[in-house]
């Protein structure tokens, strides 16, 4: 069996958790992307967003970048992505607004902090009309996949927090619920997750995930 065939009753309420996350942070991110736009998927892993965006928003143009050469070659069987660049997200090999939207998920944390915030000033110098970061809320020592653990996954070399993105003139929202923040009451747990994690739009501090957005400089 194929280590994507998930057997959905028998996930953990950890592993639902992680899921629905995913979905929370793509439905923050889908409306914010222009139909027939221009974009950039950096670090694009195993191109689930970009094959998302491909269907959701009929992009003019979609380009999706990665370090690890395996993951580019096989995205590029998939033919979703109308390019492929092989090329480390420290260093983006591109001019100002050649993109109008550059999407960047769940890629910084799996930088070191100086390589992280080399990406953050190249992000800056593309200009992008829209630039979108999610991450995660402080520092996560995952060093497996959180939902298969069979799967090969980059460990986590650096944590952020809200304050560093508003440093780059981020707007920074909250997905989901951090655990650190709940209180443990067996009985009202679920019910106090779901309540954390709708507030953490609001208050980032206290958020699982962070959603960075920024606009462009344009005249």
């Amino acid at each position: 069996m194929s280590t994507l065939a998930l057997n959905i009753q028998g996930l953990s309420q950890d592993v639902m958790w992680t899921m629905s996350l995913w979905y929370q942070y793509w439905d923050a991110t889908l409306p914010r992307i222009l139909p027939r736009s221009r974009i950039l998927d950096v670090a694009m892993g195993y191109g689930k967003y970009g094959l998302m965006m491909r269907y959701e928003r009929n992009p003019a143009l979609l380009i999706g970048l990665d370090l690890n050469r395996k993951l580019v070659r096989d995205v590029h069987r998939m033919g979703f992505y109308d390019g492929l660049i092989l090329a480390d997200a420290a260093f983006l090999p591109f001019r100002r607004e050649v993109f109008d939207t550059v999407v960047c998920i769940h890629a910084i944390e799996h930088m070191t902090k100086d390589r992280g915030m080399k990406l953050l000033r190249d992000l800056d110098r593309m200009n992008a009309k829209k630039t979108i970061v999610i991450t995660p809320n402080g520092f996560r020592r995952w060093e497996t996949h959180p939902v298969i653990p069979a799967q090969p996954y980059d460990p986590h070399l650096s944590g952020w927090v809200p304050d560093e993105f508003i440093r780059f003139d981020y707007k920074v929202h909250g997905i989901g619920a951090d655990d650190r923040f709940i209180p443990q009451i067996p009985k009202l747990y679920v019910l106090l997750r779901w309540f954390f994690s709708a507030i953490s739009w609001f208050i980032p501090s206290v958020a699982h995930e962070l959603f960075c957005e920024k606009e462009g400089h344009h005249l």
